[in-house]
């Protein structure tokens, strides 16, 4: 809820031009959500702040952000379930 309630707040700010609450509001959110281990919102609050951060002109912020998505998306895939080389490829082990 918490989070959900930041990214709500981060999207008023965008839309109210406030560009550096909405940054703010983000990087809060994100943490909450990878402190509660769900990846996939923070990697879609990662991607909207890179976004934020590039249109302040930030472009080495914009960059953190984009490298922690990219990082944060092969942690993710890399970590679903049934793709272990058992499951992957049965019948190599008879």
């Amino acid at each position: 809820k918490v989070a959900t309630d930041l990214d709500e707040l981060a999207l008023t700010a965008q839309s109210a031009g406030n560009l550096e609450k909405a940054a703010g509001y983000l990087e809060r959110a994100c943490d909450v959500h990878l402190n509660g281990g769900r990846m996939v919102p923070a990697i879609a609050d990662l991607t909207t702040l890179a976004e934020v951060f590039g249109q302040m002109g930030n472009s080495k912020k914009a960059e953190v952000a984009r490298k922690k998505v990219r990082q944060l998306t092969e942690q993710t895939s890399s970590q679903q379930p049934g793709r272990s080389p058992e499951t992957t490829n049965p019948s190599s082990n008879p």
